[in-house]
């Protein structure tokens, strides 16, 4: 319950409106409002509304004290599901670098495999290109690439 639910119900069981009441300690509807919600009450005012409600000013420290305690909570599961969410980005990275290990595993043992086949050098191995795409392109049958040279010429995609 908050500070203004339990004063409207205190208001409620003396017959009260909450417009008087907020009359009574010289302030507006809107005001009292502000105040109740905000929790913050200046010692005149929480004398003047205790000698209304003809309550202890522990009336209004209790509830505020809740919810302190209710904030503090709250605060408690944020950071806790928060925590959840680190760990599992952790996880998440771990298991995508291992992958990224695997498929470059997979990338230079399908070079290697490729380079046994047509006969590659080191050398030659070494211009084999990957792009962003994953996709590693090789010249396996041989073209006269202009310049006098042989060139290979075969796509391979590795996924």
């Amino acid at each position: 319950m908050t500070l203004n639910q339990k004063v409207k119900a205190k208001l409620k069981t003396m017959g009260v409106t909450y417009n008087d009441f907020c009359t009574a300690i010289g302030m507006s509807r809107t005001g009292v409002d502000k105040m109740l919600d905000n929790h913050s009450i200046k010692s005149d005012v929480l004398e003047k509304m205790c000698n209304f409600l003809n309550v202890p000013t522990t009336f209004f420290v209790n509830i505020i004290e809740i919810n302190k305690q209710n904030e503090t909570k709250n605060d408690e599961n944020i950071t806790s599901k928060l925590l959840e969410i680190i760990e599992e980005l952790r996880n998440d990275k771990k298991f995508l670098q291992e992958e990224l290990k695997s498929k470059k595993d997979d990338l230079d043992f399908f070079k290697r495999i490729v380079s046994q086949k047509l006969g590659l050098t080191d050398k030659e191995l070494a211009k084999l290109r990957t792009n962003e795409q994953g996709f590693s392109v090789v010249c396996g049958e041989r073209v006269c690439d202009g310049g006098g040279g042989n060139s290979y010429c075969i796509g391979l995609e590795v996924r």
